[in-house]
């Protein structure tokens, strides 16, 4: 919890510090949460080869959970190199879904590399993968709500909808 805070405050030297001193100074072992909320801190500060170095070299597995934060730092820093090593390597163990090469094709994009994102649609087609369709889930009075985007099956939503025109309104009247 405390490295996510450092993470979430932007506090790169505090957090790395945290972390070297959770087995000498408080005998604690770090487990592969804390090397994820290590990378995750690294890779938010840009500092993508050091976040790559910790997941090589840590001493347990890596998991795909830690090659995906890579993997959003890199769309986020703009690092393609490490994008698509970050996708092998989420390939190897056996978790790349759509969302995965989505994001690999969205860091082309950002590029301006086409020839990249053509490539990624034809290996999803080929695949058979399809971009999963975004979804929110929300409790309400006790009850669950799941909305999909962009659908119009939920049974207030005529409610919804007015509401939203409604807000909309105040919105554009203020």
């Amino acid at each position: 919890a405390v490295l996510t805070a450092c993470t979430h405050a932007g506090l790169i030297s505090e957090g790395l510090q945290i972390f070297h001193r959770m087995k000498k100074d408080f005998g604690i072992d770090p487990k592969v949460e804390h090397y994820g909320a290590l990378v995750d801190l690294l890779g938010r500060a840009g500092h993508l080869d050091q976040a790559r170095h910790t997941i090589e070299t840590m001493p347990m597995e890596p998991t795909p959970e830690l090659w995906g934060s890579l993997l959003a730092a890199c769309r986020s820093h703009r690092c393609v190199e490490l994008a698509e090593l970050s996708v092998e390597r989420l390939a190897s163990l056996g978790a790349d879904d759509s969302g995965v090469y989505v994001l690999l094709s969205n860091i082309y994009a950002d590029e301006g590399m086409w020839d990249g994102v053509s490539r990624i649609r034809r290996l999803m087609s080929a695949e058979g993968m399809k971009k999963d369709i975004g979804r929110s889930v929300i409790e309400a009075d006790g009850q669950i709500h799941e909305f999909v985007n962009g659908g119009s099956s939920h049974p207030d939503k005529d409610e919804i909808y007015m509401m939203l025109w409604n807000l909309s309104n105040m919105v554009a009247s203020a």
